[in-house]
């Protein structure tokens, strides 16, 4: 993976939902915002038998007028005129006095889609990132409904007035021009099919030299909205589906996905105290040896329910891991920890119960760990009023 980041082990991460694939803890996402965006489309209508039927007589005699049309359909003379007027605004037919002559570079393109297209102005807001140079559109027209796609978030200023520059090849370009770009390679996220260019902006402004700085959290995942987020403003939360954004999110994934990367195990292993090689990761497991498990147990509880940050300049993942032991002594650590951890919220007289469990969740035989290994483990851990309720009965009994 290219680019600088860390990892840090953090205790309770918590075990995301089946199709989350990415967790962002915080993100800064510089934006740009364009509320009214003119989208050029075109619009392709069905194109009916009537249609066909003209269209191909017109190709086939070279010419067409109302009184051949009405000889041949039998349709009456204001329907032809109509069909024949609307071909004629859809610039298949020309009309010389009250002959009508095709355009037959159109007609063959027509009668190839089997559609009629008009081209239309309309409106939509583009979001801008300029890191990732891609886009999102939002309030898009749904194809050939009276619709349209959800508005963005009310995106407030960020209240540290945090800033980034756009980068020397977009800063003064004119938006229109921008976008125009994005439009032909396909990266403007959302927009319908039918959009084949974007309008002037009125305001004519180029893109600034800098643009506003969002502080982000949410997640990537595989269902519907795959980048599913909130803006945070102070002490408002904004949620904003940035799905589309692919490269944004792909940035994301492969900081989530950083124990597949070559050095990703060490690190991982560096940031849990070990040694790379005591360490195997599989399948969202760390499987650790008993040297390994030893000095992971001397920084922390195995049985914690725990996972990695990762963090470049702009980004925090929550990564979780399973902590799991790789052979038999690796193995009588976790189930310590484990009974060490159950002990919490029960009796002395349940200690023995506890440790047998601890051994069975492990593959252990039931009476593999003593009392007394398990009050050791409790003062490492720091839980001395765990070791006093142990020893309570035996040692401060007075009565």
């Amino acid at each position: 993976m290219s680019g600088a980041y860390t990892v840090e082990w953090a205790d309770h991460v918590e075990e995301p939902a089946h199709d989350v694939l990415a967790v962002v803890l915080e993100a800064l996402v510089p934006m740009i915002f364009w509320p009214r965006v003119a989208i050029r489309r075109a619009i392709d209508e069905e194109l009916s038998a009537v249609e066909t039927f003209l269209l191909e007589a017109a190709v086939s005699l070279g010419w067409l007028t109302a009184e051949v049309v009405e000889e041949i359909t039998d349709l009456p003379a204001d329907v032809i005129t109509a069909v024949t007027d609307g071909l004629a605004e859809f610039g298949l037919l020309t009309r010389t006095g009250t002959t009508l002559y095709p355009v037959d570079d159109e007609i063959a393109q027509t009668l190839g889609r089997e559609t009629l297209r008009r081209h239309a102005w309309d409106t939509c807001s583009v979001l801008y990132l300029p890191h990732t140079h891609e886009a999102v559109a939002f309030g898009v027209p749904a194809r050939g409904r009276r619709r349209r796609s959800p508005p963005p978030a009310y995106l407030a200023s960020p209240g540290d007035r945090v800033s980034a520059p756009v980068g020397p090849d977009m800063m003064g370009i004119d938006p229109a021009t921008l976008l125009s770009e994005l439009l032909v390679r396909g990266r403007i996220a959302r927009l319908p099919e039918d959009v084949i260019g974007i309008g002037p902006f009125p305001e004519d402004e180029p893109v600034p030299e800098s643009c506003p700085v969002y502080r982000v959290e949410g997640v990537v995942r595989t269902s519907t909205p795959r980048v599913d987020l909130y803006v945070l403003t102070g002490d408002q939360r904004a949620r904003l589906d940035l799905s589309g954004a692919e490269t944004l999110a792909g940035h994301w994934l492969r900081l989530a996905g950083f124990l597949e990367d070559q050095g990703g195990p060490a690190r991982a292993a560096e940031a849990l105290g070990c040694d790379a090689g005591d360490l195997v990761v599989e399948d969202g497991r760390a499987l650790l040896n008993a040297r390994a498990a030893t000095a992971v147990g001397d920084r922390l509880s195995l049985a914690t329910s725990g996972g990695f940050h990762v963090t470049d300049r702009q980004t925090v993942i929550s990564v979780p891991i399973d902590l799991r032991p790789a052979d038999l002594e690796a193995a009588i650590l976790f189930a310590l920890d484990r009974a060490a951890a159950n002990m919490r919220g029960a009796g002395p007289e349940q200690a023995g119960e506890i440790l047998a469990r601890a051994c069975r969740e492990h593959d252990l035989p039931e009476d593999a760990l003593p009392l007394a290994a398990l009050a050791d483990r409790l003062w490492g851990l720091a839980q001395y009023d765990l070791v006093y309720m142990l020893r309570a009965p035996r040692d401060f009994a007075y009565d």
